[in-house]
């Protein structure tokens, strides 16, 4: 029992403890401001896409790509930056998937929706 009440008025315990929870109020703040900007693109996107909207075709599509090309390149960055991908390969998971995404919502694919 002395052994942990020494551990307890460890002080080392204790920054161990404040970091942890400093990292992990860090991790739930970049994926609120993930969910954010996600919810924010689909608003936008369902927008675009509306037959009601007075908008020129190539320019709903140009403002879908821009935003899907965000939206990717948020998920994407964090692999960037902690070197699982290089650059060359975080431009083209992003040129693909972008693609993908627009194309297949203009050919109405479920699964690209």
């Amino acid at each position: 029992s002395s052994s942990s009440s020494s551990s307890l008025n460890n002080p080392k315990d204790g920054d161990k403890e404040r970091e942890r929870d400093k990292l992990a109020d860090a991790e739930r703040k970049r994926k609120s401001a993930e969910e954010r900007k996600y919810n924010k693109a689909a608003q936008a996107a369902d927008q675009l896409l509306s037959p009601s909207e007075d908008v020129a075709l190539a320019d709903r599509i140009r403002k879908l790509k821009t935003l899907v090309c965000d939206f990717v390149k948020s998920v994407a960055s964090p692999f960037l930056r902690s070197k699982t991908i290089d650059k060359e390969q975080f431009k083209t998971i992003a040129r693909k998937a972008t693609d993908k995404v627009v194309d297949g919502q203009l050919k109405g694919d479920p699964k690209c929706v």
